[in-house]
């Protein structure tokens, strides 16, 4: 009796789908009214914690807007997502940066 299997390939690109997922739904949770000023009126209320941040929206997420935006470096390092600090996607985050370089300190996570 021959079994039949099927195998299915995970993508990189099906990585990213789902991490993009996630985030904006960390954000949806926690930043709501900021997404939805910044894409209604174009910008953050000045009494938001956000404000200083200069942030703006880019494929549905949050990031951080501001003066590298001219410097040579790659998007992910000039304009980082911006991570509601409470949210447990956060949390899990970090703690996966941190296992990964070794349980360096703060300033290299």
């Amino acid at each position: 009796m021959k079994h039949s299997q099927s195998i299915s390939v995970i993508r990189y690109d099906h990585f990213k789908e789902a991490e993009m997922t996630i985030l904006k739904l960390a954000q949806q949770e926690c930043v709501q009214q900021d997404l939805h000023d910044l894409e209604t009126k174009g910008s953050v209320s000045r009494h938001s914690k956000l404000a200083d941040l200069k942030p703006f929206v880019k494929d549905s997420l949050l990031q951080v807007g501001g003066r590298l935006a001219q410097s040579p470096v790659s998007e992910g390092i000039k304009h980082p997502v911006i991570l509601p600090s409470n949210h447990h996607i956060t949390s899990l985050i970090i703690r996966d940066i941190h296992l990964r370089t070794g349980h360096s300190g703060r300033e290299h996570v």
